[in-house]
């Protein structure tokens, strides 16, 4: 996802959250973290919950950390700006309402990366939304988000910007919960428009909700601009304490 202008954006969510309802996110709390397997959902974490996406093997993408805040969350490190970079996402929860037969909860996002080191600056920024609806057993998300990302060599004098539009389509499907837990299929895809990154992403997996504190997402068809097949694929594994 992508980034710029962000800061002014961050004050103004920071005093609309006083008019933002209070979540109840039924998809969020019974299902694990506010996410799918790479797209952010409509909802936000319970206050003073924290959560953790774990380093678990190959083509993780574990070291994202999540904080609930008051109608609010704080997401470091999750990749949803550049793989390369620190990075800090604010998620603001603004309530839900009805289409049709969906209860679709609603969050604004804002995002920021920012890493000086001896050969790279980077400066980073995002700004969108997430619409996640669900009617009884079935989830659909939308995330669009703008980007904006600035890379300079300090060695070589090279730059590198490009600003990139991305669409976030996601599909689930909650199965009943048997004694091993809960299990939710879904297919993510999201469409990517940039100067030079353009690769679009597509993930087909599998949700295991352990218990209310472990949920193990295995992703076991990837595309992208390196493709990943096989069982039981791309692991992510996110811890509640």
């Amino acid at each position: 996802m992508e980034l710029r202008t962000a800061i002014a954006l961050c004050t103004a969510l920071a005093s609309a959250s006083s008019l933002a309802q209070a979540q109840t996110p039924s998809s969020a709390t019974e299902l694990g973290p506010t996410r799918g397997f790479s797209q952010e959902w409509g909802q936000t974490a319970s206050y003073s919950k924290v959560s953790a996406d774990l380093q678990t093997g190959a083509y993780d993408t574990g070291g994202g950390i999540r904080l609930g805040i008051d109608n609010s969350e704080l997401i470091i490190n999750s990749d949803l700006i550049s793989e390369d970079t620190n990075e800090a996402i604010f998620k603001l929860g603004m309530g839900s309402f009805q289409a049709g037969s969906f209860t679709v909860d609603w969050a604004p996002t804002v995002g920021i990366a920012l890493q000086d080191t001896d050969d790279v600056d980077t400066k980073n920024f995002m700004v969108g939304a997430a619409f996640t609806g669900r009617a009884q057993d079935l989830i659909l998300n939308l995330q669009p988000a703008i980007a904006r990302l600035d890379v300079e060599n300090d060695n070589t004098g090279a730059d590198y910007s490009d600003t990139v539009l991305q669409l976030g389509l996601g599909a689930y499907y909650v199965l009943p919960e048997t004694r091993f837990g809960r299990f939710m299929p879904g297919v993510e895809f999201t469409l990517i428009e940039g100067d030079d990154y353009d690769e679009d992403i597509l993930n087909i997996g599998v949700r295991w909700v352990y218990n209310p504190r472990v949920v193990l997402d295995l992703v076991v068809i990837h595309r992208s601009d390196y493709d990943v097949s096989g069982l039981p694929g791309i692991a992510r594994l996110n811890v509640a304490f």
